[in-house]
């Protein structure tokens, strides 16, 4: 039987985090049970609030989380944000707020794959940590949260560092990436992840049809054959490099990807994003080359026998595997140009929806449109009490005249 109930909010940030945000919910209380106190009953409760995603001034997530933490009957409040945390140059990975313990977690700052594993870890040593600034006489030691938190960025240690925030009104304890490098390393794979990348490869399906389609046309002629013979591997390479760079330019301007610097607030973050961006199309556009390849080689193995075209190519015998390898090799880069073309064509929501700056500005417009509905009700009830008061009056003086 539990002694007493502890209850922990999450504020996500939608997307991705919410997911795991969701997830958390269900799997956080055992194990808070049983690293933490086996006696206590642990509830989370899951808000999800688009400002915890769209700050690009993280100072106001800090004062939304900790409104969070006074506004609502939670013991601990965590945020879980997707956004990159950069304080004098080193990569935060986490914050809490030691006037009342509600802290925030950056999920970029794990790396490519923010296993759940690691995040509910992280959350455990949070709450020892909360507990040893808030309680020097907790069980909790600041010692084993240290090594818990620490626990889960191998390669790489954290630093503690001491910062007072006026949004806040209190000093806040940032968890820094110590190595810049890895930092970064870390930030930008797990900014990469967020993207989700393989949203992105759906919404490119449609261009490996008309990229296999124009392909496959030209794996019937001779020249396609001959060319890809002839060429040497640095310059099929080189084509191949050509072909993938400006199939991602075309979607960059297709799609209006690219964020300027001379519109953004924070340069630096927008630097990211497009970093970011370059690096999600690089990661979808690989995958997109590999299966359009796979579908090469199959079709050139079925359609073209080895001994006709060991004969085109003017062999001593038939053609072997590495001949139907450079002749799909050649096809996929060349038709990837083609696949270019279409991807103007493509469900744009989707490549949309793996960039930071357009998921940005759908929160900001979100968050909009919130704060006029808060507005207007507010107007509404402003009215409705001055409406009120006229009546009132409008009787009052109604009564004194018959009088």
């Amino acid at each position: 039987m539990c002694h007493n109930i502890i209850k922990i909010g999450l504020v996500a940030a939608p997307g991705v985090t919410e997911k795991i945000a969701r997830q958390l919910q269900q799997e956080l209380p055992a194990l808070l049970s049983s690293t933490i106190n086996p006696e206590v009953e642990w509830q989370i409760d899951t808000e999800i609030d688009p400002l915890t995603g769209s700050a690009e001034t993280v100072q106001k997530i800090y004062t939304k989380i900790s409104n969070y933490q006074n506004n609502h009957d939670w013991q601990y409040t965590i945020g879980l944000t997707d956004l990159p945390i950069i304080s004098n140059k080193h990569v935060v990975a986490f914050d809490i707020n030691s006037k009342n313990g509600a802290s925030l977690i950056s999920l970029p700052a794990y790396g490519w794959r923010p296993i759940k594993k690691r995040i509910k870890n992280s959350i455990a040593g949070i709450i020892k940590a909360i507990d040893s600034t808030l309680d020097s006489n907790t069980t909790s030691t600041y010692h084993n949260s240290e090594q818990q938190l620490n626990s889960q960025f191998p390669f790489s240690t954290l630093e503690t560092h001491t910062e007072y925030f006026e949004d806040t009104d209190s000093h806040h304890t940032l968890y820094y990436v110590s190595s810049n490098t890895k930092g970064a390393i870390r930030l930008i794979s797990g900014m990469t992840f967020a993207n989700n990348p393989f949203n992105m490869l759906k919404s490119l399906s449609n261009v490996v049809a008309i990229a296999f389609t124009t392909g496959a046309f030209g794996i019937v002629f001779t020249t396609m054959w001959n060319l890809s013979f002839v060429y040497s591997g640095w310059r099929m390479l080189l084509i191949m490099l050509v072909a993938i760079l400006g199939m991602m330019l075309w979607i960059i301007v297709a799609h209006d990807l690219w964020e300027s610097t001379d519109e953004s607030n924070n340069k630096r973050i927008t630097m990211l994003y497009n970093l970011t961006t370059t690096l999600t199309l690089t990661v979808s556009i690989a995958f997109y080359y590999v299966i359009l390849f796979c579908l090469f080689l199959l079709a050139t193995l079925v359609v073209l026998p080895p001994g006709y075209l060991g004969q085109a190519l003017q062999l001593q015998g038939s053609a072997n595997l590495i001949h139907y390898i450079n002749l799909a090799w050649f096809a996929t880069s060349i038709s990837t140009v083609a696949g270019a073309i279409g991807a103007g064509l493509n469900n744009e929501s989707q490549i949309l929806e793996s960039t930071y700056g357009y998921r940005q500005r759908q929160r900001y417009q979100k968050m909009n449109e919130e704060e006029k509905d808060k507005n207007k009700k507010e107007q509404n009830a402003q009215d409705a009490i001055q409406e009120k008061k006229q009546e009132s009056e409008a009787e009052a003086r109604q009564e004194s005249s018959d009088n």
